[in-house]
């Protein structure tokens, strides 16, 4: 959080490039929040290249997304009040949805990678015979539980962000035809899909690192 106040929203309202100090506030996050929590290990590396893959295609699928069905910052409900900033700062609208993305998807994504590994290494720890594609496995059937939880989390948050919105829709009986294919709602469900990719490859990425970082031992033995 600290990060976000002091380096992200400055930078942004600086006029850097959002989608740039985005990144760079996320690697920062990750790296600080689970160095802090476990220390420096295979583990917190594990679950740190995780996070940052799955962050990766999250973000890339919002940037073809957005392209796709042609919004941006300008097509946000506040656009005017960034228009203002723009002629103050040179605040870029254009990308501003890129880093609010980041800042939405990043604590599911890292939580989802922290717990995969964390309990690929548990089980490892009481059993270190597996092989890599028993750890693998592992990983995939252990996600599995998480997929759903964490996804209808995501969702929930986007849409309680949204829920005095959807109010005022209702007061004015928006259609559902309209709504649906209004700007505002088209973000929200961008940002809610690719947040959900992240998590689905998140799952994966954790599992073959971690069953990388853990049997490498096995074969450095002759």
């Amino acid at each position: 959080m600290l990060l976000i106040i002091e380096f992200l929203l400055p930078a942004v309202f600086s006029g850097w490039p959002p989608i740039a100090s985005s990144i760079i506030c996320a690697i920062l996050s990750t790296a600080v929040t689970l160095l802090l929590l476990n220390g420096q290990s295979g583990k917190t590396f594990s679950a740190i290249l995780s996070t940052m893959i799955g962050m990766f295609f999250a973000l890339i699928l919002f940037l073809i997304t957005s392209a796709m069905i042609h919004v941006d910052g300008f097509s946000s409900a506040d656009a005017e009040g960034l228009i203002l900033i723009h002629e103050e700062t040179g605040l870029q609208i254009k990308d501003v949805l890129f880093a609010g993305v980041v800042i939405s998807s990043l604590g599911a994504i890292m939580d989802v990678g922290m717990s995969v590994v964390s309990s690929l290494y548990e089980i490892y720890h009481h059993n270190p015979t597996l092989t890599a594609k028993d750890i693998f496995r592992s990983g995939i059937e252990i996600g599995k539980d998480m997929i759903g939880t964490m996804t209808n989390t995501l969702i929930l948050a986007f849409t309680g962000s949204a829920f005095i919105t959807l109010l005022v829709f209702l007061s004015y009986q928006v259609q559902f035809n309209q709504l649906i294919n209004s700007n505002y709602l088209s973000i929200e469900i961008a940002q809610g899909l690719c947040g959900t990719f992240g998590i689905v490859l998140t799952i994966p990425a954790a599992s073959a690192i971690s069953a990388f970082m853990l049997t490498r031992k096995q074969k450095m033995i002759p």
